[in-house]
């Protein structure tokens, strides 16, 4: 059901912490959710950690490398190797709820005809932590319209998921994030 995109750039003292929270989610990490690595060039531990984890899920996680390029590009190359029916792009210093994939799911096949992504709070921690400044701006589940409510959102690829055929016309420019 889900792919998890996260680029990794020197996270090798929070990648682990990350990671989990995509493994204890309630919906079923083995049946129902990948991981995708994409170390993006890192010059610390970070490939270590992240192949010792994979290691564990060979059937779930999988550990590419490319050379530093960027978040977006990064992104990018994990979208494309995604097998999910929806895709997140979670950054190595974030982390999701217990249940935000079971809520997620219900949310876009209730309204799977209607939408193209699902936008959600975030909460960081280490490098920063606690909730998103923007979280504020989800006060109810509903269905936005981006081109007339374009402010209502959080503007960032780490809060959103998407469903996977948005990847075959919409790619990040590699210059994101650098």
């Amino acid at each position: 059901k889900f792919s998890v995109v996260i680029p990794v750039y020197n996270a090798a003292q929070y990648i682990e912490e990350t990671i989990e929270s995509v493994l204890e989610q309630s919906i079923g990490f083995e049946k129902n959710c990948e991981i995708i690595l994409v170390d993006d060039g890192s010059s610390d531990d970070s490939g270590k950690v992240c192949k010792g984890i994979a290691m564990r899920f060979p059937d779930n996680i999988r550990y590419v490398e490319q050379i530093n390029a960027g978040p977006g590009a990064a992104r990018n190359y994990g979208a494309l190797l995604a097998r999910g029916k929806y895709v997140t792009l979670l950054d190595s210093d974030d982390k999701w709820s217990r249940d935000t994939f079971k809520d997620v799911y219900n949310f876009f096949e209730n309204r799977y005809e209607e939408i193209d992504l699902v936008g959600v709070k975030v909460d960081f921690f280490e490098a920063k932590s606690g909730p998103h400044p923007l979280n504020y701006k989800f006060t109810s589940d509903r269905i936005i319209d981006l081109e007339s409510e374009h402010t209502s959102v959080q503007g960032f690829a780490n809060s959103v998921f998407f469903k996977r055929e948005v990847f075959s016309k919409h790619l990040f420019s590699p210059s994101v994030g650098r």
